[in-house]
């Protein structure tokens, strides 16, 4: 009894989380049409500087924190980049 209400307990979260993924695009499109709508096109000028600053921290991190791991293990920076290359795309 206990495990069958921890299932239907968790299919629900499940549930939930998987409606609120769905609707996450459509809230941020929202969002951001209400900003350029309010302050104008200028205001995605700080939101590119903002996502350049987070490309250039990966990249940063990829050569400072990676390079220096992948030496020390005997691989190749370029073979470690192309073998974890999804999970930095979603970093």
């Amino acid at each position: 009894p206990l495990v069958s209400l921890i299932d239907i307990a968790a299919k629900m979260v499940f549930a939930v989380v998987g409606f609120v993924m769905w609707a996450a695009p459509i809230g941020a499109f929202g969002a951001i049409a209400f900003t350029v709508g309010k302050f104008g096109v200028g205001s995605l000028a700080s939101l590119g500087k903002l996502l350049g600053g987070f490309y250039l921290t990966c990249v940063i991190f990829i050569i400072v924190a990676l390079g220096p791991v992948a030496r020390l293990c005997g691989f190749s920076l370029l073979k470690l980049i192309r073998y974890i290359w999804e999970e930095l795309l979603i970093c």
